[in-house]
C-alpha cells in the first residue's frame, strides 16, 4: 500500500511539472510591432523632462520588428538597433538564476547583469547596465552604480495568442517610464 502511494504521488508531481512545461507559451519567431497600441503606463521624472523627452515619439515611431529566439532554457529578444541600443541584452536564462557578461569596450567597459523569470505565463526579463572605465574600476568590483540603466521586459501572449504584449520598464538616475508595445507574428 505504502509503495502505491509512493508511486501516485511520483506520478501526479511529474504530471504536474509535464503540464507546467506545456503551459510555457512559445515566444519564438519575429514580431511586427503597432504603434497605434502604444501605451505609456507610467512615467516619474527625476530630472526635468528626461524620459519623458524619449516617450514623447512613442506613438510617433514606424512599426519595427523584434526577433525572438527561444529554448527550454533561455531567450534572447532583439530590437533594432543592435548592441547599442540599451533594450537590447544577452541571451537571458529562464531559469530564475542570474548571469553576468562584461563587453570590453576601448577604455571603458559595460557590464551587464540579466535574469529571466517565470510568472505563469508571463516571462519577466531583467538586465542591469553599468559602465565604467577600466583606469577607474574593475566590473568586479562594481555591484550597483547610481547612474546604472535598469530595463525590464514583460513578455506575454494575449488570450487570443494572435500578440505578444511587451511591458517594457525602463529606471536610471533619471526616472523611470513604463510602456506598453504590442506585436504581432510576422508569417514567413
Amino acid at each position: 500500500m505504502k509503495t502505491c502511494l509512493t508511486t501516485l504521488v511520483i506520478a501526479l508531481n511529474l504530471v504536474a511539472v509535464a503540464a507546467q512545461v506545456l503551459a510555457v507559451p512559445d515566444f519564438s519567431g519575429t514580431w511586427q510591432s503597432d504603434p497605434d497600441r502604444a501605451v505609456l503606463l507610467r512615467r516619474v521624472d527625476t530630472t526635468p523632462g528626461r524620459w519623458g523627452d524619449v516617450l514623447k515619439g512613442l506613438r510617433k515611431h514606424q512599426p519595427y520588428a523584434i526577433s525572438i529566439i527561444q529554448s527550454s532554457d533561455s531567450i534572447e529578444v532583439t530590437f533594432p538597433g543592435g548592441s547599442g541600443s540599451f533594450l537590447n541584452g544577452e541571451a537571458y536564462k529562464v531559469d530564475g538564476a542570474k548571469a553576468t557578461s562584461v563587453r570590453s569596450v576601448g577604455e571603458y567597459w559595460i557590464k551587464v547583469v540579466t535574469q529571466g523569470t517565470w510568472n505563469g505565463e508571463v516571462l519577466t526579463l531583467a538586465a542591469t547596465r553599468l559602465v565604467d572605465w577600466w583606469s577607474k574600476a574593475q566590473p568586479s568590483d562594481v555591484a550597483r552604480q547610481e547612474t546604472q540603466l535598469e530595463t525590464v521586459h514583460k513578455l506575454r501572449r494575449q488570450s487570443d495568442g494572435a500578440a505578444l504584449v511587451v511591458d517594457t520598464i525602463l529606471a536610471d538616475e533619471k526616472g523611470r517610464a513604463e510602456y506598453r508595445m504590442v506585436f504581432t507574428r510576422r508569417r514567413p
